[in-house]
C-alpha cells in the first residue's frame, strides 16, 4: 500500500570540468569521466537499494540523481550515504544536495513551498530544483582539502600518495617507472587501462560508457580492445615517434534539453526512470552505430610496446570516449577521422532516431517514444498550459556540435575551454534547429579564443539547413566536403603552395572580398593556375547579389587542411 506522502531526495555535480581536467593526461581525464559516471549511474542507486529495497530511483545520469521514499528516517540515513560516496570517492568534486521534502509527487517535491515558521508567509522553502540551484550560486561544495603529508600524490601533487599502483609504465629507455599515487589517481589509473570488451550483461549493470564500448565492438564483430591510455595510443608506431601528429577533440551536446527534461520529469514517477533509460539507450545506439561506420574493425591500432616479457604488438581503439553521459559527449580521434565523424553522426542521428521511435512504439502499444517530436511538442503545450515551462519549444533531437584540430602536447585545458565556447556558439548561431558545428585548428601554444581573423563562414548546419536559414547559412558542412573534394583533385585543384598564398592574401587584405576577387582575376589573365579560375567561376562562393564571398573560401581552405579521406557528396 502507497503512504499518504512522499520524501525525495535531489542530488547533482557541479564545476565537473574542474574535476575531470585536474590535468592533461589522456587517462587520468578519461578515467576520471569514467568514475563519476559510474558513480552517479551505478554506486548511488545500489546505496538507494541497500537502505530500503522498496525506495525508487527516478533519475540517475547526467551528473543528477534523484531517489523517493516511504519513510523519512530512511530518506536520511540514504542522504548521508550519497553524500558519504560521493565525497570520498571524488574528494575535490563539488556538488549539491538537497534536503529531504516531503510531497505527494516528484511535480509537487520540484516547486514544493512552504513557510519556513508557522504563520510566516514572506519566507519559502525552496523545491528540489530551486534548492540545489541556489545552493550551486552560493554554496560550491562539499570539496574536501587535506593537510599535507610526506608525499604528495607525484600525478596531481595534491592529494596524499597512500599507493604504488603505475608498475608497467616504461620510460624511453624501456626502464620501468613506478608512480606513487592518491586514491584518486590511483582508481582514475585503473579505469583508464581497462579494456574495451563484450560482458553479454546487454547494458546491465554497466554505466553509459562501457554501454557504448560493448555496443560497438557487437558491431564490428570484435571481442576485446584496449582503449587509448595516451594520445599516442590513438596512432601506429614503429619506433613509438608520432612528432607532428594531430588530434581532433569533438565536442557536442543536445539541443533544447532545457525543455525536454522538465516534460519527462512531469510524467507518472512509474514512468520518469523509464523514460530517461530509454533516451539513455537511443544515445547509447546512436553513438555507437556512428564509431562502428567511422572506425570499422580495420582501422584498429597496431602498436609495438615494451612490455614486462619484452615488445608486444598491441590492439588499441582508434579513439578514446573521455565524456558520453546525459547529453554531453567528448570524443578524442586522430584528425583524419573528425569531418567523416563529424557527417556520420549527424546522419546517424537522423536516421536512427526514426528506426528507434517506430521499433519502441511496435513493441510497447500505446506508448509514445520520449524523443518522438510530435509526443514532445503534445506534453510541452499541455504542461505549459498547468504553468510548468516558459521555455520554448522542444523541437527534434540534434545537437550543437565542435570540434578542435590541435598537436597532441597541446593542454587538454584549453583545448576543453575553447570547444565548449566553439559549441555554444555553434548552438547558438543555428538557433539549434538542427545538428551544427563549429570548430578551431588550434596551436599549441594559441590562446583559446573565439576571434575570426580571418573571417570564416562558421558555424555551420551539418546536414539539413533549415528553409528560414538558407540566406544566413547558404552551405552546409557536407555541402563544404564536396567542394573539398572538388578542388583536391583535377585540374582545379589547390595545391599546397596556392592555398598558403591564398590565404596569405586573405590575411594581408584583412578578408576584404572585392580586392581578394580582384587579385585572383590577375593570377586568370596570367594563365598560371587554373584554381583561381575555377573558384571565380563557381557560383558557391556568390552570394545572392553575385558578389564573392571571401569567408566561404577562407572555410574551404581551412577545411582542405584538415587531414582525412574524400566522398563526402
Amino acid at each position: 500500500m502507497n503512504p499518504e506522502k512522499y520524501y525525495y531526495v535531489s542530488l547533482q555535480y557541479s564545476a565537473i570540468q574542474k574535476t575531470v581536467l585536474r590535468h592533461g593526461r589522456l587517462w587520468s581525464i578519461a578515467g576520471i569521466s569514467q568514475i563519476l559516471s559510474e558513480l552517479n549511474e551505478l554506486r548511488l542507486p545500489d546505496i538507494v537499494r541497500k537502505c530500503d529495497r522498496n525506495a525508487a530511483v527516478l533519475v540517475a545520469g547526467g551528473g543528477k540523481f534523484t531517489a523517493r521514499f516511504d519513510d523519512k528516517p530512511t530518506a536520511e540515513t540514504a542522504r548521508n550515504e550519497l553524500m558519504k560516496a560521493v565525497a570520498t570517492a571524488m574528494p575535490m568534486l563539488e556538488f549539491q544536495v538537497s534536503q529531504v521534502v516531503q510531497a505527494d509527487t516528484l511535480e509537487q517535491a520540484k516547486q514544493f513551498k512552504k513557510p519556513d515558521k508557522e504563520g510566516e508567509k514572506k519566507s519559502y522553502y525552496p523545491g528540489l530544483i530551486d534548492e540545489l540551484n541556489e545552493q550551486k550560486r552560493h554554496f560550491r561544495g562539499y570539496g574536501v582539502t587535506f593537510n599535507p603529508h610526506f608525499q604528495v600524490c607525484d600525478e596531481c601533487g595534491e592529494y596524499p600518495a597512500d599507493k604504488v599502483c603505475i608498475k608497467d609504465l616504461y620510460q624511453e629507455n624501456g626502464k620501468k617507472k613506478s608512480l606513487c599515487l592518491c586514491s584518486t589517481c590511483s582508481a582514475a589509473w585503473d579505469k583508464a587501462r581497462a579494456k574495451a570488451s563484450k560482458t553479454g550483461k546487454q547494458g546491465k549493470g554497466s554505466s553509459t560508457i562501457q554501454r557504448i564500448y560493448e555496443t560497438y565492438l557487437e558491431l564490428t564483430a570484435q571481442s576485446e580492445c584496449l582503449i587509448p591510455r595516451d594520445f599516442q595510443d590513438m596512432f601506429a608506431n614503429q619506433e613509438g615517434d608520432v612528432e607532428g601528429k594531430r588530434m581532433a577533440v569533438w565536442f557536442s551536446d543536445l539541443n533544447n534539453m532545457n525543455s525536454k527534461v522538465p516534460i519527462w520529469l512531469s510524467q507518472s514517477e512509474e514512468e520518469v526512470r523509464e523514460i530517461f533509460e530509454t533516451v539513455k539507450s537511443a544515445n547509447v545506439q546512436i553513438l555507437a552505430e556512428t564509431l562502428r561506420q567511422v572506425f570499422p574493425s580495420q582501422k584498429m591500432v597496431k602498436r609495438k610496446e615494451r612490455t614486462e616479457r619484452g615488445k608486444t604488438e598491441l590492439i588499441y581503439l582508434p579513439f578514446r570516449l573521455v565524456v558520453a553521459g546525459g547529453d554531453d559527449l567528448c570524443v578524442v580521434m586522430p584528425e583524419e577521422y573528425i569531418l567523416n565523424f563529424a557527417l556520420t553522426l549527424s546522419q546517424t542521428t537522423c536516421k536512427r532516431i526514426i528506426h528507434l521511435v517506430k521499433e519502441y512504439e511496435q513493441s510497447n502499444p500505446g506508448k509514445r517514444h520520449p524523443l518522438k517530436p510530435e509526443w514532445l511538442l503534445e506534453q510541452w503545450e499541455a504542461y505549459r498550459k498547468r504553468g510548468g515551462t516558459d521555455s520554448k519549444e522542444p523541437g527534434s533531437y540534434s545537437f550543437g556540435g565542435a570540434f578542435i584540430v590541435t598537436p597532441l602536447h597541446t593542454p587538454f585545458i584549453k583545448i576543453h575551454e575553447l570547444g565548449e565556447s566553439l559549441m555554444k556558439k555553434a548552438k547558438e548561431q543555428t538557433g539549434r534547429k538542427d545538428n551544427s558545428v563549429n570548430w578551431r585548428i588550434m596551436a599549441v601554444e594559441e590562446a583559446p579564443d573565439l576571434s575570426d581573423h580571418p573571417k570564416f563562414d562558421k558555424p555551420l548546419f551539418i546536414d539539413k539547413i533549415p528553409p528560414d536559414d538558407r540566406e544566413k547559412h547558404p552551405l552546409s558542412l557536407r555541402g563544404y566536403l564536396a567542394m573539398r573534394d572538388f578542388y583536391s583533385s583535377g585540374r582545379q585543384a589547390i595545391s599546397g603552395s596556392q592555398l598558403q598564398q591564398i590565404m596569405g592574401k586573405i590575411i594581408e587584405y584583412d578578408s576584404d572580398s572585392d580586392r581578394i576577387e580582384e587579385w585572383m582575376k590577375t593570377r586568370v589573365f596570367g594563365g598560371r593556375e587554373q584554381c583561381y579560375g575555377a573558384i571565380l567561376v563557381d557560383s558557391r562562393f556568390r552570394t545572392p547579389d553575385k558578389r564573392f564571398d571571401c569567408s566561404r573560401l577562407a572555410t574551404l581552405l581551412e577545411l582542405i587542411t584538415i587531414g582525412g579521406e574524400g566522398l563526402y557528396e
